[in-house]
């Protein structure tokens, strides 16, 4: 039951720490606006396997800002979303990608994320305002989890089941704005 008492309170601690601040909350996404460019690494466990010009391009458009991101030289890959604002005070937004898809995404100490699944991959997204850069990230892998510990007695005490999941890979772009 400690182990349990303890792992319960790592898990309000850092809840409690990833709270968002209301002012901070509030002047995301106006304070993200413009048009930012870097690089786009790819990673797998061998290391980086590829570099692409990376564009993300945020505007304010009424009540609802445009998130276009462009991969690549030719700007082919050209992807235009709009984020929506459910509840700013609690960091709670919407990525529709204007195919069906709409995503939740949660606006947390500074940083936005978005936790999803397509065909069999689970990815995190995170992108944070540092300074004068977007740091922009993926991290991906399978969701079906390599292993499962735990779910025992170890003196006297339950012990719950952890269950961890491959990374296959990470994303990663450090991106400046530009105007």
């Amino acid at each position: 039951m400690r182990i349990f008492t303890a792992l319960l309170l790592i898990f309000l601690h850092i809840t409690l720490q990833a709270m968002p601040n209301v002012a901070d909350t509030l002047s995301f996404p106006a304070t993200w606006v413009g048009n930012w460019r870097g690089n786009l690494h790819i990673y797998n466990a061998t290391g980086k396997t590829q570099t692409i010009p990376m564009q993300l391009c945020i505007a304010q458009q009424d009540s609802i800002y445009t998130w276009n991101i462009i991969y690549g030289e030719d700007a082919k890959d050209n992807r235009l979303y709009h984020l929506l604002t459910l509840d700013a005070t609690k960091g709670y937004y919407l990525l529709d990608e204007q195919n069906s898809i709409r995503m939740e995404h949660y606006f947390i100490g500074d940083k936005l994320y978005s936790w999803f699944t397509v065909q069999g991959t689970q990815l995190l997204s995170t992108t944070a305002l540092v300074g004068d850069s977007l740091i922009y990230e993926i991290v991906f892998g399978n969701n079906v989890a390599v292993s499962k510990t735990g779910n025992q007695q170890v003196n006297g005490e339950d012990i719950p089941t952890v269950e961890t999941f491959p990374i296959k890979g990470v994303q990663k772009a450090t991106l400046h704005r530009q105007d």
